[in-house]
């Protein structure tokens, strides 16, 4: 069986060296030590590529991984595209009237009337605090508020469903494209 002279990297236990002349005088540093490999070399295996090696156990193993395949130029756009309509989403969600605080502090004060015989204080209070004629136009432009924003995140929940579905069935790029052009011209009247 064939015996080699290894210098291996202490840190990686990468091989950063072999000879198979066992005669030969090798140097070593503080980071490295020569180690006796009994058998034949993987193949491929050379001076040039032989960092890509590690010495473990008295076995050397190549640490190159098989490359990924790679995607199709459709499969890139369709996630670049499916990024992109979320984003928008999220952004014209974002500017919609009511942040997401209000329109939980909203629900909370219809649920709070309905479920408690006191609810109508926090009514009462709001319409004070916001200088509005009665209780009953306080009550009606929260609802009116939750309605509205209620419907709006329906609309773009649809929306995105509807997308996602597009690019998700896609065949070709220009069909993620015109999505693409669609998105934005949606947006932009909503």
């Amino acid at each position: 069986m064939p015996k080699l002279h290894l210098i291996i990297d202490l840190a990686t236990n990468r091989v950063v060296y072999f000879t198979e002349d066992l005669d030969a005088r090798l140097t070593t540093d503080e980071h490295t030590a020569i180690a006796v490999f009994e058998g034949d070399i993987p193949k491929g295996m050379n001076l040039h590529n032989c960092f890509n090696y590690r010495y473990v156990n008295k076995e050397l193993s190549n640490t190159i991984k098989e490359p990924a395949p790679v995607e199709s130029l459709l499969e890139q756009n369709r996630k670049s595209i499916s990024k992109f309509v979320n984003e928008k989403i999220e952004q014209k969600f974002a500017k919609l009237g009511l942040d997401k605080f209000q329109s939980e502090f909203y629900r909370c004060l219809l649920e709070e009337l309905n479920h408690n015989p006191d609810g109508l204080r926090f009514i009462e209070q709001f319409q004070i605090e916001n200088n509005m004629p009665s209780t009953d136009s306080t009550l009606s432009f929260i609802q009116n508020e939750m309605q509205q924003y209620r419907t709006q995140i329906i609309r773009l929940g649809i929306l995105k469903l509807n997308w996602q579905t597009t690019v998700d069935n896609a065949k070709t790029s220009e069909e993620l494209f015109d999505l693409r052009d669609r998105v934005f011209e949606t947006l932009g009247q909503l």
